[in-house]
C-alpha cells in the first residue's frame, strides 16, 4: 500500500484494525473515524496496523468513542510525523491498554473534557513538549509524566499557556501522584 496518500476515513461500522492493516502506507496523512449514531463505539487496533506510517500526522477517534484497545506495542510504530495527539473525552478513563505511550513522536497532547482519570504509563512522553488536561480530571496520576524531560508546559484543556507558567492544573485535580513529574 506505499502508493496511498492522503486521507483514510474509515467507516462507522468498523471495529478492529488487524495486524498490518496500514503498515508501509507511508504516504497517509490523516486516519479519520467516521461518527455514529450510536451511543458508545468501541475500537481494537493490532499490532502494526498502523506502523511505519511515516507521514501519518493525525488520528480522528470517533467522537463516541468508549473503549480503545491496543494490544500490541507496535501499533503506531515509527510513525515520525504523528506528533500531536488528541484523546476524545467519550472515554471517560485512560490505560496503557489504549497503547498512547507507543505514539514515540507524540510532543502535544490534548485530553478533552470529559476524562476524570488518566493511568500512569498511559501517555507518550519520550518527546512530549506541552499537555492540556481537562476539567473533569480528577488527579495527576503515580508517575503520569515520568521521564518527560522536554516537557516544558501543562495547562487546561481549552486555555492558552500562560507566559512564564511552566504548569497550571485545571481546577478539578485533588491529587497529584508520586513522582508524576519526575
Amino acid at each position: 500500500c506505499g502508493s496511498l496518500q492522503g486521507e483514510v476515513l474509515l467507516p462507522a461500522s468498523l471495529t478492529t484494525v488487524c495486524n498490518h492493516a496500514f503498515s508501509y502506507a507511508r504516504e497517509i496523512t490523516k486516519i479519520r473515524f467516521a461518527d455514529s449514531d450510536a451511543a458508545q463505539r468501541s475500537l481494537r487496533f493490532e499490532d502494526f496496523a498502523f506502523a511505519n506510517c511515516s507521514s501519518l500526522q493525525e488520528i480522528v477517534f470517533p467522537k463516541n468513542l468508549t473503549a480503545l484497545e491496543v494490544p500490541g506495542g507496535s501499533t503506531y510504530g515509527w510513525c515520525e510525523a504523528l506528533t500531536q495527539l488528541t484523546i476524545p473525552g467519550s472515554l471517560q478513563e485512560v490505560d496503557a491498554g489504549m497503547g498512547f505511550q507507543y505514539m514515540g513522536y507524540v510532543q502535544k497532547i490534548t485530553v478533552e473534557e470529559g476524562i476524570t482519570a488518566v493511568a500512569g504509563g498511559s501517555l507518550p512522553t519520550r518527546y512530549l513538549q506541552e499537555a492540556a488536561l481537562p476539567h473533569s480530571l480528577e488527579e495527576i496520576a503515580e508517575r503520569l509524566f515520568n521521564s518527560a524531560g522536554n516537557l516544558q508546559k501543562v495547562y487546561p484543556t481549552g486555555e492558552e499557556p500562560e507566559e512564564g507558567v511552566a504548569v497550571k492544573l485545571p481546577e478539578g485535580i485533588v491529587s497529584i501522584g508520586t513522582y508524576a513529574f519526575y
